[in-house]
């Protein structure tokens, strides 16, 4: 996605000639996910008819953006199994992204919201509503938070083991880079400043905490996967409450260069280059399966042996602890009392 905006920088202020030669931006950016490299390759796309026809034609333009958005999900809602829901309205807003662990974040982000309403309504007043309607970083914004809304954040392709998703979460960042852009020229304020500066302050000095808690968990998980034998298959029942959404995978990189994560989603999604064999023997191959060991339901099956699990530990949860299980459990509540553990 920073390839992709870097790019889209380079293609609003240079013609042609330098719009090509950044093409390889793009390219890059294809082989990490093809997703923002396509949504820039829209954006693109849009500024460059924008900016050709006149600009008191640029809001039949917008309405025909928004017309494709509509025609794009009322395809999607009849090819394709999907989800969608009311959080997406929020994530519209772009703020979401300074919610990163629990809800201690969100004052941030109404905060940060409250500031941007009084930035946009500087701007209304300042050229006037029909300008601000007219410019092409407004529209920008306007189609990303449509997008955010009106599409569905999973859709299940045939070709996947899992559904695409978190497609609003990923658009709510571009919503929130184009909502910068448009409010950029407008000056602010002391108290906005001052509203800027503490929302900052306040977020990495949460941000360095909640990664310093996870750092450190993160140090025993590997510490603790390291005294098992090199090269088992290991899976993890600590929650995804507990790790957040952004560290689900400490496991799968604890294990690298010693153990096998066989839980790693991946493989079985189809969604990346390595995918898994049946009956591989290295990590599950159905994502079904996958699915049930991080809901804790896993029924362990003899050809998943030997299988090790990490899981929380000690009078407060705060150890990390390793176990052999065995064929018939689930992998949900290990009985630390009943087998031979590793724990630190």
């Amino acid at each position: 996605m920073g390839a992709c905006l870097w790019y889209l920088a380079i293609f609003w202020r240079c013609g042609w000639t330098v719009r090509l030669a950044a093409m390889p931006l793009l390219l890059l950016a294809w082989t990490a996910h093809p997703f923002p490299a396509i949504w820039a390759l829209g954006m693109s796309a849009y500024v460059a008819l924008a900016t050709w026809i006149q600009p008191r034609r640029r809001l039949m333009l917008l309405a025909l953006g928004l017309l494709s958005l509509v025609l794009a999900s009322l395809i999607v809602d009849h090819l394709y199994w999907h989800s969608w829901s009311l959080d997406q309205i929020f994530l519209s807003t772009g703020t979401n992204q300074v919610v990163l662990f629990g809800f201690k974040y969100i004052p941030l982000s109404a905060g940060l919201l409250l500031i941007w309403l009084v930035s946009f309504r500087s701007l209304v007043k300042r050229i006037g509503i029909v300008q601000v309607l007219g410019t092409v970083p407004f529209q920008l914004w306007l189609l990303n938070a449509a997008a955010v809304t009106l599409l569905p954040d999973r859709v299940m392709f045939p070709q996947f083991g899992l559904p695409f998703g978190y497609i609003a979460q990923r658009l709510s960042l571009a919503a929130a880079v184009l909502m910068c852009a448009m409010l950029a020229p407008v000056p602010i304020g002391r108290i906005q400043k001052a509203g800027l500066t503490l929302i900052a302050v306040s977020f990495f000095g949460l941000l360095y905490l909640d990664d310093k808690r996870l750092n450190k968990l993160e140090d025993r998980v590997v510490l603790s996967v390291h005294q098992l034998p090199p090269e088992q298959r290991v899976i993890s029942s600590i929650s995804r409450e507990r790790l957040g959404l952004i560290s689900q995978d400490i496991l799968d990189r604890a294990c690298i260069g010693h153990c096998f994560s066989y839980a790693n989603y991946e493989p079985s999604s189809r969604q990346f280059r390595i995918r898994a064999g049946h009956a591989n023997g290295i990590v599950l191959d159905d994502y079904r399966d996958v699915a049930a060991v991080e809901d804790g339901i896993y029924l362990v099956q003899s050809r998943d042996l030997p299988l090790y699990v990490v899981y929380l530990c000690g009078p407060d949860s705060s150890s990390v602890c390793t176990r052999l299980l065995e064929a018939g459990e689930t992998t949900g509540k290990p009985d630390v009392q009943q087998t031979k553990r590793t724990g630190l």
